[in-house]
């Protein structure tokens, strides 16, 4: 039987009687990963983050990666997970000086 390509399991929160869903997902080797937190508090929706992660490829699991791979669209405001993240929580400040920053510097090597 093959399992799914995560490991879900609660933590506790610093709420009584809360907790909040945590993701572990598997490396090309079937490794987990260091957990990360889905921010749900139903499995269900935790389930359904996850896949989403992976299928938007938010998730690496090549084990090989070069970090030009890895940082290709990391701070283009169209493209990356992080900085939409940023931009809806209104922190575009961080955004422009550290792309411009970046540009700097070959990533593809």
């Amino acid at each position: 039987m093959t399992h799914k390509p995560f490991h879900l399991y609660k933590r506790s929160t610093t709420r009584k009687n809360k907790f909040i869903y945590y993701v572990q997902f598997y490396d090309e080797d079937g490794n987990r990963l260091t957990a990360r937190s889905t921010g749900q508090n139903s499995k269900a929706a935790a389930e359904t983050w996850a896949y989403e992660q992976l299928k938007k490829g938010v998730i690496v699991t090549e084990k090989n990666i070069t970090f030009g791979k890895y940082a290709e669209n990391w701070w283009e405001w169209n493209k990356c997970q992080y900085v939409k993240g940023k931009l809806e929580r209104g922190g575009d400040s961080i955004v422009v000086p550290t792309y411009s920053f970046l540009a700097n510097f070959s990533l593809h090597n």
